[in-house]
């Protein structure tokens, strides 16, 4: 599941960051600023929040849901840097 997770969050932050480059008319940094700013919009707001750990089980579901967070991040800004480095 965490590779299809990846996978997607990849593709999103790719297909966002060339659109926006496209309209932007080739300009690499507003297509960075959008990128980074939907991508803290989607973590915020669709990710749920942690829930209080009443045992080891929400201890832990607290933990895998920061993970997950952060391997969303890092595939999102993963290929808007690819892309960054690879257009003109």
């Amino acid at each position: 599941m965490i590779k299809e997770f990846m996978f997607y969050s990849f593709l999103l932050g790719g297909a966002l960051f060339f659109g926006t480059w496209l309209l932007a008319r080739k300009d690499k940094g507003i297509a960075w600023i959008v990128t980074a700013i939907v991508g803290f919009l989607v973590v915020a707001f669709v990710f749920p929040g942690p829930q209080h750990a009443r045992d080891l089980a929400g201890i832990a579901d607290n933990i895998s849901l920061f993970i997950s967070k952060g391997l969303y991040v890092i595939a999102w800004g993963g290929a808007a840097a690819l892309l960054h480095k690879f257009l003109p």
